[in-house]
């Protein structure tokens, strides 16, 4: 069953949280192998999250009986919020149970105020870097599925520089997305949920799937234009 501290979190009540942990409540899963963090997460009570992390840092990174942590539940509900506290707080990548990250489940729920959180973190780099090449890679799932937050990870690799004079550097890393040599023919995680047949050439470049994808906004970014 479930503890107090997980129906007090359900209803998203933050004093009743923090009294139940003054009186020394446990911290055991229920039973479906969420720990308050979990149902903070899908329920979007930021400041039970908070409590809870300052609480027993230990519960950012467990996962549920599905491998689901806080943060692959914060992404399926669309959460940003609380998915950019998880980020700041240090949560780790990890794949669930179908090897799905929290990239993943938001972008196949569409989740616009995740998508646009990740994108903002001050991790994105590192969370870029660990699916490139890979069939989760984040940019090209933008690509092809949410456009507009492309736009906005285009956006991110221009700089303004003025040192004597205005100038303005590109960083274009972003569009040179590489196969990675252990999965050269990947199955895309979103074709079993989505119901969805994927053209040739999954792992393309960021510049092709534009162009594959019709997305004129993605091809006219200044980013892209400059990207030769």
């Amino acid at each position: 069953g479930r503890l107090p501290i997980h129906v007090a979190t359900e209803k998203r009540n933050p004093e009743l949280v923090m009294m139940l942990l003054k009186k020394g409540c446990i911290f055991r899963k229920s039973y479906d192998g969420n720990t308050p963090l979990h149902v903070a997460a899908i329920f979007n009570c930021e400041c039970s999250t908070k409590i809870l992390i300052d609480a027993n840092p230990a519960l950012i990174d467990q996962a549920n009986y599905f491998g689901m942590t806080a943060l692959h539940c914060a992404a399926e509900k669309n959460n940003g919020a609380i998915t950019s506290f998880l980020l700041d707080s240090g949560a780790a990548m990890l794949a669930d149970r179908e090897g799905n990250y929290f990239t993943t489940l938001a972008i196949k729920n569409r989740a616009f105020d995740v998508c646009k959180a990740i994108v903002n973190s001050k991790r994105w780099p590192e969370i870029r870097n660990r699916l490139e090449g890979t069939s989760q890679c984040c940019f090209e799932l933008f690509i092809r599925f949410m456009p507009q937050i492309a736009l906005l990870a285009m956006d991110q690799c221009i700089s303004e520089q003025d040192q004597g004079e205005a100038r303005v550097s590109y960083d274009l890393t972003l569009l040179q997305n590489r196969l990675k040599s252990a999965e050269s023919k990947p199955t895309h995680p979103l074709a079993k949920c989505m119901s969805i047949q994927f053209r040739d050439g999954w792992g393309e470049e960021p510049v092709k799937a534009s162009v594959s994808f019709e997305h004129r906004q993605s091809l006219t970014a200044p980013a892209m234009l400059s990207f030769n």
